[in-house]
């Protein structure tokens, strides 16, 4: 199956894939998103905020956490650390005040879901730990080749995946979004 086909985002899957996390916004924990791509919940949950933002681009009024949150399900105190952590990485620009809120810091169609998710996640995964405890040899040298190759296919389809495109792909689904 070609890692496009398996590798399908939208809210509806994020939500389906995370447990919400409390006020502890010092969650690691990992789930599948599909049998072989992971990512932190906190990576998942960015990419909604980011998708929530992609689809108010256009707009002059700025979101606010809380409207994302409520509308999500997810702790407000954890996306506000999300949403901290995506303007270091200069992804959104936040205004501070009663009308503040936060907005993309570039257009949708130049931001990729792996820059949001590398904005969150470390970039470098690790060999599955029950390879690297074995000796080496050609059946290990084959398998960690063969998921360094998966590796590689699901960072390429996360970067040619724009917020954008995911606003066409939540549109086809009968959600609207506007940019």
């Amino acid at each position: 199956m070609k890692a496009a086909a398996a590798f399908e985002l939208s809210v509806a899957s994020f939500q389906k894939a995370a447990v919400l996390p409390t006020d502890n916004w010092q969650l690691t924990t990992t789930y599948a998103i599909s049998d072989s791509m992971r990512m932190s919940a906190k990576a998942q949950y960015a990419c909604i905020a980011m998708l929530e933002l992609a689809g108010n681009y256009q707009e002059p009024q700025l979101l606010q956490v809380k409207n994302i949150a409520d509308a999500h399900g997810i702790s407000a105190r954890f996306l506000v650390q999300i949403l901290l952590q995506l303007k270091v990485h200069g992804l959104v620009r936040s205004v501070r005040g009663a009308a503040g809120g936060y907005q993309l810091a570039r257009s949708p169609d130049t931001i990729s879901l792996a820059e949001v998710i590398n904005a969150i996640d470390d970039t470098t995964p690790p060999l599955p730990p029950a390879l690297m405890a074995l000796k080496p040899s050609p059946a290990v040298d084959a398998l960690a080749t063969v998921f360094q190759e998966v590796d590689a296919k699901e960072r390429q389809v996360l970067r040619e995946v724009s917020l954008a495109e995911l606003i066409r792909r939540t549109e086809a689904r009968g959600m609207m979004y506007q940019i």
